[in-house]
């Protein structure tokens, strides 16, 4: 599609140029095909073959249209080779960003997790605590008429009929 969109392109500078592009485009292709004409003639008096000027100005544009055109594929390739690295390279940055966030992500995962387990122990060992004072605190008795349990608070001596929340 691109050599064939050169094609057309090249084939209108030389008939009519409608930009200052393709006037410039005109002029170096005419420059091309005046060198190459002596190119075509050369190569023609080699193989003995009878060749006029017209012809040899038709061949000499038709190899420097075929040129230019292999010449903007050329090009086209190299823009799309880049192009495939630029974005190879995006990905294997991307790649490597997602890996370095995953191991800070795990990193950081590692230390709050240590921070949650630290947490849980020291509630843990609080409770203990807290439920060693209870059980110092608070005697607990066995109601035969009502067959329930009561707590006495030994400093204050109140009696409760419900488990106090540190047990």
């Amino acid at each position: 599609k691109v050599g064939r969109e050169r094609r057309e392109r090249c084939h209108q500078s030389l008939v009519q140029p409608e930009t200052p592009d393709d006037v410039t485009l005109k002029a170096d292709l005419q420059i091309r095909i005046k060198a190459q004409i002596k190119d075509v003639l050369r190569r023609a008096d080699k193989l003995k073959i009878p060749m006029e000027i017209p012809e040899a100005y038709e061949k000499a544009t038709t190899e420097i249209i075929d040129f230019e055109c292999e010449a903007e594929m050329g090009r086209c390739r190299e823009l799309m080779q880049q192009e495939a690295l630029r974005i190879q390279a995006a990905e294997l940055e991307k790649e490597n960003k997602q890996r370095a966030d995953e191991a800070k992500a795990r990193k950081r995962r590692r230390k709050w997790a240590s921070v949650i387990v630290q947490g849980y122990a020291k509630t843990f060992l609080a409770r203990k605590i807290l439920r060693h004072a209870a059980y110092k605190r608070f005697m607990k008795y066995f109601d035969v008429a009502s067959h329930n349990y009561y707590y006495e608070d030994t400093r204050t001596h109140a009696m409760t009929w419900e488990k106090p929340k540190s047990l």
